[in-house]
């Protein structure tokens, strides 16, 4: 599945890359060719015309007379997304409509929890202190697994 140079042309790299493929439950390997530069370029989809030995032989040449062409899309593309780029600076830039509300709901959860969290610790003190006085041991256990005991009697 890896490209390995296999030769040069013209100062370009040509690479191999062999991927398994199943054919008829036989595992097979199928080779695709491309001639690399900053870009891999590939004709017919690396694929060498096996049947036509001029085709074949001119297959690594039709890949860098691509070259020309595949430039001109790229920079038709970054024209086209240039235009762009002004226009999403500023919304990116710009604060989120409903930034206030989401601080406010995130204060009011925080109040909302502590509150919780008094009310829950309200409710287990006078059960504690009931144990206590019954003579009870009592074992509180915290919600990070470490155990503490309280009141024991010796």
């Amino acid at each position: 599945g890896e490209y390995r140079r296999i030769g040069e042309i013209h100062g370009f790299p040509i690479l191999l890359c062999s991927e398994p493929i199943s054919k008829d439950g036989i595992g097979m390997f199928q080779n695709k060719f491309c001639v690399e530069g900053n870009y891999k370029y590939k004709y017919n989809n690396g694929f060498i015309a096996l049947a036509d030995p001029v085709a074949a032989a001119r297959n690594f040449i039709n890949s860098l007379e691509r070259i020309p062409q595949t430039i001109e899309q790229y920079q038709e593309k970054n024209m086209t997304l240039a235009k762009d780029i002004p226009q999403l600076k500023e919304i990116a830039g710009k604060q989120w409509k409903k930034e206030d509300e989401l601080k406010g709901l995130k204060s009011e959860l925080a109040t909302l929890e502590r509150k919780i969290q008094l009310e829950l610790a309200k409710d287990k003190e006078p059960e504690q202190q009931q144990k206590v006085a019954n003579g009870d041991d009592v074992v509180e256990v915290s919600p990070h697994k470490e155990t503490s005991i309280k009141g024991l009697r010796p």
